[in-house]
């Protein structure tokens, strides 16, 4: 069976599936998330979905427009919360145990999400000098983005600590980096470019 859902304007850049969650990444610098229902309809199953949040939520943004500190510069005029992707979402990934969202943008950005409220906690700006393209996380925490810049970059939130921080660059394509995928154990990444 084949169903489908329309939702927002541009294309769909990236989908994950987590339990009876959906995530879909946008070119119109959101996230959106759907409840997942399977209905039993005597020999079909039909998949029912039902729209729960927008990425970033109002609550976020309106928790944080009050409070200039909030504000960051996006462009020579303009500014917007920190909470908000202001360029085409490029990618998703899921920490191990599901509670966590990243999302990575052409405005060079990665975000984490809270899956049980889709408040943001962290955004990491200019993680890139170009266009994030992929990102994927080890089940020990390490998180790898891609960008058109060429470089792989690891990233790590130590114990005790609020952000995520550089660990280490890599440097071996010869053009932007499109895909990133890890083996079962975490001990070898994958990585796909345009070279």
């Amino acid at each position: 069976i084949t169903n489908t859902l329309e939702s927002g304007n541009g294309a769909v850049k990236s989908i994950l599936v987590h339990s009876d969650k959906l995530f879909t990444a946008h070119q119109d610098n959101r996230i959106r998330v759907w409840k997942i229902t399977v209905n039993d309809n005597n020999e079909f199953q039909q998949q029912k979905f039902t729209h729960l949040a927008t990425l970033p939520t109002f609550v976020d943004r309106f928790s944080k427009i009050l409070i200039p500190k909030n504000h960051v510069k996006i462009r020579r005029h303009k500014k917007c919360t920190w909470v908000h992707h202001v360029d085409t979402v490029s990618s998703l990934a899921l920490s191990r145990d599901g509670t966590l969202l990243y999302s990575v943008s052409w405005d060079r950005t990665i975000k984490v999400w809270k899956t049980n409220d889709f408040t943001c906690l962290e955004s990491v700006h200019n993680a890139h000098d170009d266009a994030i393209n992929a990102i994927t996380v080890s089940n020990d925490g390490y998180v790898y983005t891609g960008s058109a810049d060429k470089k792989i970059k690891v990233w790590k939130k130590e114990n005790g600590e609020k952000k995520h921080s550089l660990v280490d660059t890599l440097e071996k394509h010869k053009s932007g980096i499109n895909a990133l995928a890890l083996n079962n154990d975490g001990s070898v990444l994958y990585s796909g470019a345009c070279d």
